[in-house]
């Protein structure tokens, strides 16, 4: 079995936190929505992403436009989870920030039918400050333990994921001539790195509190 037909196994892990996020969905906190959505969107990439590839020879097109998407899907879930309460119009800056970047990558500086570096890189290490940050502001205010927190699992999962990504975007991207032999080393780790961070999605989905019951004004 060759590493694509792994990645292409190992993909459909994002599926598990999908599912949990369909037979939940309803009764969960809506401030938690963004990220069900994200993990929708993934699992559509997926499946688009393999049948681009068999039919079109390239994932290029459908794989650009979901990292934009991604991205803004995080915003709104650091958004509804207050991190930018002190500064109200911070969630629209980063939006059209995201949008600029991505639209200078993908249509101006390059073609979107290739996988382009400069927004990918961007946007790793946009959201991996907008993770840490957010687990700062919740470690004070933590009452349970942060493996049972979902924002924290969450967050967590985002640190590993986009710390390896643009560390491997930037390499790459400054690195021209990378033997296929370390190319393909890289792309394994952050195959399985992928895994386990679906898993770890779908973990934190399980520990999403429900909705809050309203309360009724006599």
């Amino acid at each position: 079995m060759n590493l694509y037909q792994i990645a292409s196994i190992l993909g459909f892990s994002i599926v598990i936190a999908g599912v949990l996020g369909v037979v939940r969905y309803k009764i969960i906190d809506s401030m938690y929505y963004p990220f069900i959505f994200i993990v929708w969107l993934a699992t559509v990439n997926h499946v688009l992403s393999l049948l681009m590839v068999r039919y079109f020879h390239s994932n290029a097109v459908n794989a650009n436009v979901y990292v934009l998407l991604e991205s803004a899907g995080y915003v709104f879930l650091f958004k509804n989870a207050g991190l930018f309460k002190r500064r109200s119009n911070t969630h629209f800056l980063l939006l059209i920030l995201l949008l600029m970047v991505w639209v200078l990558d993908n249509i101006i500086l390059h073609s979107i039918t290739r996988p382009n570096a400069i927004f990918r890189i961007f946007s790793s290490f946009l959201l991996l400050i907008l993770a840490v940050e957010q687990i700062v502001a919740l470690l004070p205010r933590t009452g349970i333990p942060l493996f049972t927190h979902a924002l924290f699992c969450i967050c967590l999962g985002m640190i590993f994921y986009f710390t390896f990504k643009s560390c491997i975007e930037v390499f790459f991207l400054i690195q021209k001539d990378i033997s296929v032999t370390l190319q393909v080393k890289l792309y394994a780790l952050l195959v399985y790195l992928n895994f386990f961070v679906n898993l770890f999605f779908a973990w934190a989905i399980l520990w999403i509190p429900r909705k809050k019951p309203y309360l009724l004004l006599r």
